[in-house]
């Protein structure tokens, strides 16, 4: 068996490390692809970015993140969809090969959960139109229930699926730190993996109160990140696994380290599954 390749989300890094430096790092843990955001499109032109990953050899696995279709303030909605309209432009100019869907939180706009989840299904079809204009695959990622409020509010593996299943240029993002805990994880990987449009890990946490969950390393944490990479890889996946952390679970180390630990131990599971 083959390991899935290896990516690197540039939100680990915090202000001070650029994106010529992110790829630096990103190449010395072996990664083949970096995931990208929007500080990396204002930090420099999509050409810059182009030629940048090209003497690094790097591939992009996703741009981050478009989506957020609850902002009840017109201006705030009017900004994100010309974020949106930026995020897939830049997204078919770079190859990306998942443009990642966050639908925003319900503390957004002020609509209760019915009426926001319509509405981001509305928003995702309207999205999906204009990306498949531009050639660009969309992963609409599931949000831990704890972020309802502030950041997603399709939250179960079930219900994304639902509303995937409506468009063909419309995939899941499958980050480990959100749906961990979904009983329909195993499921997914079984019966429905060609769904799945990128896989983004880490492990998950609670050093400091249980009922604060935090990214971890991969080798440390409340799952077994190694048996669902391999998984998922045996059941079809064939896309990137992605590392993601952000700034704030770095908790003094280094994101130099971080990245480091992530190709060490991607390398470490790519000798097991050479053994499979």
């Amino acid at each position: 068996m083959i390991m899935n390749p290896l990516a690197i989300n540039f939100y680990v890094c915090p202000p001070d490390i650029g994106l010529a430096q992110f790829c630096a790092l990103a190449e010395q843990a072996g990664a083949q692809a970096v995931g990208l955001t929007v500080r990396a499109l204002d930090e420099m032109p999509v050409p810059a970015i182009r030629a940048l990953l090209g003497r690094h050899g790097l591939a992009v696995s996703s741009l981050n993140s478009a989506g957020y279709f609850l902002y009840g303030d017109a201006a705030l909605a009017r900004e994100q969809a010309a974020r949106n309209a930026r995020l897939i432009e830049a997204a078919a100019e770079l190859q990306a090969g998942t443009l990642v869907v966050i639908t925003g939180g319900v503390a957004h706009g002020g609509l209760g959960l019915r009426e926001a989840r319509a509405r981001v299904a509305a928003g995702i079809a309207d999205l999906s139109r204009a990306a498949a204009a531009h050639g660009v695959r969309l992963g609409l990622e599931m949000i831990h229930p704890m972020g309802v409020l502030q950041k997603g509010c399709i939250n179960t593996i079930s219900s994304a699926l639902e509303i995937a299943r409506e468009h063909d240029n419309l995939g899941l993002t499958l980050d480990f730190f959100h749906s961990w805990w979904d009983p329909d994880l195993y499921t997914l990987i079984e019966s429905a993996v060609d769904k799945i449009a990128l896989v983004q890990f880490c492990n998950v946490a609670a050093p400091d109160d249980p009922a604060q969950f935090v990214r971890e390393e991969s080798g440390t944490g409340l799952i077994d990140v190694g048996a669902l990479l391999v998984g998922i890889g045996a059941a079809g996946y064939r896309g990137p696994v992605e590392f993601e952390m952000f700034p704030e679970h770095l908790r003094g180390r280094s994101a130099a380290a971080v990245i480091g630990a992530a190709g060490s131990f991607h390398a470490a599971l790519a000798q097991r599954a050479v053994r499979i």
